[in-house]
């Protein structure tokens, strides 16, 4: 019986199926008042990753701009596996300006050498658009 045994390879396909993807979806708020840190963002996964897994967020904007905000770049998994909580901070300028829009959205789930955790994913609906307004009485770093 010493060769009692057989080696087997299993192998995955090349091309991802719908059973190989993982649906992500984020919810945030729709605004948010200059100067002011945002109410938390969620990132929700359909099925579940290593806790500790890092979510990497890219950034777009419409009105706004990369110097109203500081830019959150990633959110970490917590305990349960499938959810990831983060805040992005805004920036008080002395401009009186009309409402400024950015968009945050999910770029990714990787490990912490930055290796994708999941074969396929689904992030058309993880993203959410927030309006930056400014404040109704400006403050005295508004003063020029």
């Amino acid at each position: 019986l010493d060769n009692a045994f057989v080696d087997t390879t299993i192998s995955d396909e090349t091309d991802p199926g719908p059973e190989d993807t993982v649906t992500v979806t984020m919810t945030g708020p729709a605004n948010v008042v200059e100067g002011d840190t945002t109410t938390d963002y969620t990132v929700t996964l359909s099925d579940p990753a290593p806790v500790g897994s890092i979510v990497t967020l890219a950034y777009s904007y419409t009105t706004a701009s990369g110097d109203d905000i500081t830019e959150t770049t990633q959110a970490i998994i917590g305990a349960d596996g499938v959810t990831a909580t983060f805040t992005i901070d805004t920036v008080d300028d002395v401009y009186a300006e009309g409402d400024e829009v950015f968009r945050v959205s999910v770029s990714g789930i990787v490990d912490g050498d930055s290796n994708p955790i999941f074969e396929a994913l689904d992030v058309s609906n993880a993203f959410v658009d927030t309006t930056i307004s400014d404040e109704t009485d400006p403050g005295p770093e508004d003063t020029v």
